[in-house]
């Protein structure tokens, strides 16, 4: 088990944002091609955690995986360093 501390950061705005508003958006976003069944499932189960999470995202090792790969291959909008800590705090994530 992987886990994710749902950090506040703010993206360069006056407005705090968490981590998990991050994970929402990097999941919810759909990879070239869209989603088939299996990434939807495994995404939407991660979804329901994130919705529990209580300042920490304890994901399985295959969930942790999805997020990392989804991660990956996410464009960005916006260039911040708070993305990139997003990014790296993702790809480390730590045995729970």
């Amino acid at each position: 088990m992987k886990s994710l501390e749902l950090k506040k950061v703010t993206l360069g705005s006056a407005d705090e944002i968490t981590y998990g508003k991050i994970v929402a958006d990097v999941l919810n976003t759909p990879p070239q091609g869209g989603f088939d069944a299996q990434q939807m499932r495994l995404r939407l189960k991660i979804l329901d955690k994130l919705e529990k999470a209580d300042g920490v995202l304890l994901l399985e090792d295959t969930e942790a995986k999805e997020l990392q790969s989804a991660t990956k291959i996410m464009k960005w909008i916006r260039l911040h360093s708070d993305i990139m800590q997003f990014v790296d705090d993702v790809e480390a994530m730590q045995e729970a």
